[in-house]
């Protein structure tokens, strides 16, 4: 039985709707094509995208692009939303890996634009908080399971960092107990979406 009779066998029996099709015929072609390129061709593909993403903001810079706050929040708005964009599109290597260097450099982008409007007094609370609503807007529509691990954890080593420094460490606990009943709350769910399981 070919795909085609397959799909068409599953939607005479009810099992998948008809506008579903499509979606299910592009899945299956991203996974073909990520199956079919070697370890080494993968491992070139993303470490190029690291490289042309990372090499965009010093450019930038040259530039003289993100002296203002304002342009660099901007610069950070594009960036995520072509990361975005690039992760629901395919599935492929490049562009994966490239969406995902994307994220993380508009993520940077966001904190350096929101310290840079404080000019760097008293910025880390700001960032801990721009960078914690960009990490749940970011969450779901950016299909990368290494930036829904490193988004949360890297929120949870600032504002650590914030309540050490501001507070002397005295919140700490509270940091801690939140942490926890989250975890805790995962843990016993009992049916956990993928999303909420990048890792696993």
């Amino acid at each position: 039985m070919t795909r085609r009779e397959l799909l068409e066998q599953l939607e005479k029996d009810g099992l998948m709707q008809v506008e579903n099709r499509g979606r299910v015929v592009q899945c299956l072609a991203d996974a073909a094509a990520v199956k079919s390129d070697p370890v080494y061709i993968r491992v070139l593909a993303g470490f190029g995208a690291w490289v042309s993403a990372l090499l965009f903001l010093p450019a930038l810079g040259m530039m003289h692009v993100l002296d203002s706050a304002g342009a660099a929040i901007g610069w950070s708005v594009a960036l995520l939303a072509g990361a975005v964009a690039l992760s629901r599109l395919t599935r492929a290597t490049f562009p994966t890996q490239l969406a995902l260097a994307l994220g993380i450099a508009g993520n940077l982008l966001i904190i350096f634009g929101v310290a840079e409007s404080r000019h760097y007094h008293n910025a880390l609370g700001p960032a801990v908080l721009a960078h914690a609503a960009v990490c749940a807007a970011l969450y779901v529509p950016l299909r990368s399971s290494i930036y829904r691990f490193a988004g949360p954890v890297a929120a949870a080593i600032l504002a650590t960092c914030w309540i050490v420094t501001k507070t002397g460490g005295s919140l700490i606990h509270a940091l801690i107990l939140l942490e926890a009943a989250l975890a805790g709350g995962l843990i016993l769910m009992p049916r956990r979406p993928a999303v909420l399981t990048p890792l696993a």
